[in-house]
């Protein structure tokens, strides 16, 4: 009977742990969730402020107007050539510094990074 009351009691702290990790996973995400919304409401108000403090004419615009304002100016041919151009910059950097995260790695005798979702474990 004690072997028994031993497995039973095993099950019981094993699925305490599983509900104590998967309350932790739960707060890990929304820690995450709310880091994301911190960094994307700090990129908003940085990236609205500079658009302000450049061209002070449109605070008092209303919505409506500084959206027609926006589509014009920035969802033309040209501005789309200059934002393709950035962005194909910034491909090639991430690339090259991949290739030399890679070359690292080999030097240093690593012969594969481990799959994401060990990294992503808890």
């Amino acid at each position: 009977m004690s072997n028994r009351n031993t497995l039973e009691q095993q099950i019981a702290n094993a699925q305490e742990d599983i509900r104590q990790r998967e309350n932790k996973v739960k707060r890990l995400l929304q820690q995450q969730k709310e880091q994301e919304r911190k960094a994307r409401t700090k990129r908003l108000c940085s990236r609205g402020g500079y658009v302000e403090s450049r061209m002070p004419e449109i605070i008092p615009l209303t919505d409506e107007q500084f959206k027609t304002f926006f589509e014009k100016t920035l969802f033309g041919e040209y501005a789309r050539e200059i934002l393709d151009g950035i962005t194909k910059q910034n491909t090639e950097t991430v690339s090259s510094i991949s290739a030399k995260a890679a070359a690292q790695a080999n030097n240093s005798g690593i012969t594969e990074l481990p799959p994401v979702e060990t990294l992503n474990r808890i």
